[in-house]
């Protein structure tokens, strides 16, 4: 049975893939004295603390879309995603406001 609230569970099924995924991560790193990833130490005077916090479920989501995404470089590409994002936009404000004025 499908819920009219929910149009497209495959989306959700996703979403709960990759937050059990993240908390994996983080758990595994919050469990283990050794990183999980080999990485040199870093120097002295960066430390503040030589305890850290454990690393959370949104810090591991921050660091893996950082190590497999990485943040466009060049100002064309910044520029195309910037229009494509307000013109997706536009189109939302627009069906959003035509389904109001339907319903209403």
């Amino acid at each position: 049975m499908r819920s009219a609230s929910i149009p497209n569970n495959g989306h959700l099924t996703l979403v709960m893939l990759a937050l059990a995924f993240l908390t994996s991560i983080a758990l595994a790193a919050h469990r283990s004295a050794a990183p999980l990833l080999p990485v040199a130490p870093p120097p002295p005077e960066a430390l503040i603390s030589p305890e850290l916090c454990p690393l959370s479920v949104p810090e591991a989501r921050r660091l893996l879309a950082r190590l497999l995404f990485p943040p466009p470089t060049g100002a064309p590409l910044v520029l195309a995603w910037s229009g494509w994002r307000r013109r997706h936009q536009q189109q939302a404000r627009f069906f959003h406001s035509r389904h109001r004025l339907k319903a209403g």
